[in-house]
């Protein structure tokens, strides 16, 4: 209490401190929350866009197949697995490359941290892998939803429309 007379003294308590950093953390997170979905939407459109445009030049060969035989739902199912194969290959080279750049920087990521006073730990090999998973899957996922439409699109066509090139 006497310090706190003191008018160029500010006294902060540790409830206050907490109280804080929490509200600070709460912050963070809820930016880099939005952040992530945001990015995630734009993905997704991104990858729409991208297969309407492979379907529009895949538009013969489409109709060609539905003119031997293939079914809507054959169709629909081929552009899904190719969205699917994709992004899972895109999902795991970029979490190797993710990884490999990281091992390369290693010791100066470890040395910026030592001279903030900070540690640093590599998590755990199941860790890893669960998070890579989790990143694979989360990957595939923005890259079927992404292709859905388009899919739907192409599996609609008509042959003789589709061989020909008109609507």
């Amino acid at each position: 209490f006497t310090i706190s007379k003191n008018p160029d003294v500010k006294v902060i308590t540790a409830g206050n401190i907490i109280t804080s950093v929490r509200q600070n953390l709460v912050a963070l997170f809820s930016g880099t929350l939005i952040l992530s979905v945001v990015l995630i939407i734009a993905n997704i459109l991104m990858i729409s866009a991208i297969f309407s445009s492979i379907i529009n030049e895949r538009r013969r060969e489409l109709g060609l197949l539905r003119a031997i035989g293939a079914r809507k739902d054959s169709i629909f199912r081929l552009i899904v697995y190719e969205s699917a194969m994709l992004t899972t290959l895109g999902g795991i080279s970029g979490i190797i490359v993710g990884g490999a750049i990281l091992r390369i920087y290693q010791r100066t990521i470890i040395f910026n941290l030592k001279a903030l006073n900070m540690p640093y730990i590599w998590p755990s090999l199941s860790s890893i892998l669960v998070i890579a998973l989790i990143a694979v899957g989360l990957s595939v996922t923005v890259g079927v939803v992404g292709a859905f439409y388009p899919a739907l699109i192409g599996s609609k066509m008509h042959p003789y429309d589709a061989i020909r090139g008109g609507e």
